[in-house]
């Protein structure tokens, strides 16, 4: 529906990023140039996502996070540094595909790191699916999944 043009609500259909530069009519975009100077995050739109012909990641390396609070402290400790963070907010919307698509030919890897539970599994197989040997599930190991293991049942639904 959005590459046909018929998605009535461009704006809350979002993710947050830090670390991406864009570029519109083959020139760097100014507003993303002062927040990633910033080394500070920014939420876009399908709105400002489709404004936009081009995405990258100066280092060429991008890790992806499933978790807020995951995010909000891996921005925190490393300020100043540009590395390319995306947040997806506990799903996958479109805004994050959209985004991740844009970005494909401008990155070598990318590294996701979401939760031992059926949607953050889900996550990941949808990115690897979609992206395939581009994308590295981070802290999905075994001793990772031992240091987090919960006596909470799942549902028969999930």
């Amino acid at each position: 529906m959005y590459r046909a043009g018929i998605i009535d609500d461009e704006v809350s259909n979002y993710t947050i990023v830090s670390g991406l530069l864009a570029y519109k009519d083959g020139k760097l975009h100014e507003g993303w140039e002062g927040f990633y100077k910033n080394s500070e995050p920014m939420q876009l739109s399908l709105y400002n996502l489709s404004k936009i012909d081009k995405i990258i990641a100066p280092e060429r390396v991008v890790y992806i996070f499933e978790n807020p609070t995951v995010f909000s402290e891996i921005l925190e400790r490393t300020k100043g540094k540009k590395i390319a963070l995306i947040c997806t907010y506990g799903q996958i919307k479109l805004a994050s595909l959209i985004l991740l698509d844009k970005l494909m030919d401008n990155v070598y890897k990318i590294y996701y790191s979401g939760d031992f539970d059926p949607e953050g599994l889900l996550i990941a197989d949808k990115l690897i699916q979609r992206y395939g040997d581009k994308i590295t599930l981070w802290r999905y190991g075994i001793d990772d999944y031992k240091t987090i293991i919960s006596n909470k049942k799942i549902s028969p639904k999930d």
